[in-house]
């Protein structure tokens, strides 16, 4: 598995961009080994013929792929994992078109935050807050490229961090990091 991977084509963009899509490939945090799209429905709620119709989009375009197969009652399981802990979009100029790249990524990201937005109200509401339930920042800071790949190693260190231990209680983390090209300011 790549640490990271780089979306570039029209493809990949619209396939991970897609809310549902992007649920998906967050569900799979859940399942270190990898998971079928039975186990994924079963994680959202959701029937696994969807499931597996995204999954096979997702599959076409290197997000997913199948780690592993087994026979079940006959018929043959699939277990699929991401490609990579983390996927980037970079829009290349003469394939993606600027209004494109940027609704699309507006809509991955809107999904992220969603997604976070839901985790912070079962806190406020009180369903799931620990005793010091939330730090939130957002500040903008000068960083080398160097220390911005160091920050997406610790995440990542800690994002694979899965498993119930001692101490540890269940976090949910957004991490956002966008860089300004100062000489386009």
């Amino acid at each position: 598995m790549e640490n990271t991977k780089v979306l570039k084509t029209t493809e990949e963009i619209k396939a991970i961009s897609d809310p549902y899509r992007f649920k998906i490939i967050t569900t799979f945090a859940y399942f270190n080994d990898g998971a079928t799209a039975t186990q994924i429905a079963e994680k959202l709620g959701e029937v696994p013929s969807k499931v597996y119709y995204h999954i096979k989009k997702l599959e076409k375009v290197g997000i997913v792929s199948v780690v592993d197969t087994e026979i079940i009652n006959g018929i043959v399981a699939k277990y699929y994992k991401p490609t990579a802990e983390s996927f980037t979009i970079q829009a290349e100029e003469e394939d993606v078109p600027n209004p494109f790249f940027k609704s699309e990524t507006e809509k991955m990201l809107k999904s992220v935050y969603n997604e976070s937005l839901s985790k912070l109200s079962e806190v406020i509401e009180g369903k799931s807050a620990a005793e010091d339930p939330m730090v939130s920042s957002a500040n903008e800071i000068y960083v080398t490229p160097e220390e911005v790949e160091e920050l997406k190693k610790i995440f990542s260190k800690l994002k694979s961090k899965k498993e119930k231990r001692e101490g540890a209680k269940r976090t949910h983390m957004l991490l956002t990091i966008v860089q300004f090209n100062e000489d386009k300011e």
